[in-house]
């Protein structure tokens, strides 16, 4: 899966979101797909890694499709 061109996410799938600080450094989020998305209903995802909060790891969430595809690719 590319930033842009969203492909069929599936269960299993492993997306990351890096940010880049002033000084340079980057932080990555690692979520891992819990359940499919589709467009009436969010996915559920469990955090991998997360080096902006280490204490968000293995806590689960939910997210919409517009904000997978605008935010994550794959990683």
């Amino acid at each position: 899966m590319t930033v842009g061109v969203f492909t069929t996410a599936k269960a299993g799938d492993r997306l990351e979101q890096i940010s880049v600080k002033r000084d340079g450094t980057r932080l990555t989020r690692v979520i891992e797909l819990l359940s499919a998305p589709s467009l009436s209903s969010p996915a559920a995802y469990r955090i991998v890694r997360n080096d902006a909060h280490p204490h968000r790891v293995g806590k689960t969430a939910s997210i919409r499709r517009a904000d997978l595809e605008r935010k994550y690719r794959a990683a």
